[in-house]
């Protein structure tokens, strides 16, 4: 991460060790504190969460450890109280609190969705994950000036997209279409990019 001043000047960098060639694709975010919060992994191939000050200077790092295969964060966002949220794609068991405590998620397919919540101080609030018994894919994240969440991504075969264990919110997929980018205007409406592969009716 390099922070450059308004006129272009350069301030300062900071560098994190990753074996992920990929990381620097990464979205990153400012809060309304001028916190910096960005993605990677680390050498364990686990998936890490990084604050930043302005100056650049580490204020925590959160690790989400897995069983085995790596997690992959690829959306990030900040509500209105500045906690952060993360969607992605896990591929194995794991615990998804980065800091006291354990909240062990098991994935049901090849690989599934979370959403994770982590708190501003960098403490766990809370994570849901969507997934069925193929390959599912978390990719954006959105939030709105209410703090309503919107992510999206793609999937194959049938996912309950209801997070609790009571109501079932089942939807299958019939191609391989995928959500890449949500946006959302000061009314509320939601505008969605993408991609499919068989035509669609508008």
């Amino acid at each position: 991460v390099t922070k450059l001043g308004a006129d272009l000047s350069y301030h300062w960098t900071h560098v994190e060790a990753s074996n992920d060639p990929y990381g620097g694709n990464k979205p990153l975010l400012v809060d309304s504190g001028d916190n910096i919060y960005f993605m990677g992994k680390n050498p364990s191939q686990y998936m890490i969460l990084i604050k930043l000050n302005s100056a650049g200077t580490v204020v925590w790092t959160k690790t989400i450890v897995t069983d085995g295969y790596t997690v992959e964060g690829q959306g990030i966002e900040v509500d209105s109280s500045d906690n952060i949220y993360v969607v992605g794609t896990f591929y194995c068991q794991g615990d998804f609190n980065p800091g006291v405590g354990v909240d062990t998620v098991v994935f049901a397919g090849e690989s599934d969705i979370f959403l994770l919540k982590v708190k501003k101080d960098g403490s766990h609030g809370w994570v849901r994950t969507f997934g069925g018994d193929s390959y599912d894919f978390g990719n954006v994240i959105e939030i709105n000036q209410a703090d309503n969440l919107y992510i999206g991504g793609n999937f194959r075969g049938t996912v309950d997209f209801d997070p609790s264990d009571v109501d079932v919110d089942n939807r299958t997929s019939v191609a391989h279409d995928a959500i890449r980018s949500i946006e959302t205007d000061s009314i509320g409406d939601i505008y969605i990019g993408g991609s499919f592969v068989h035509r669609r009716h508008k």
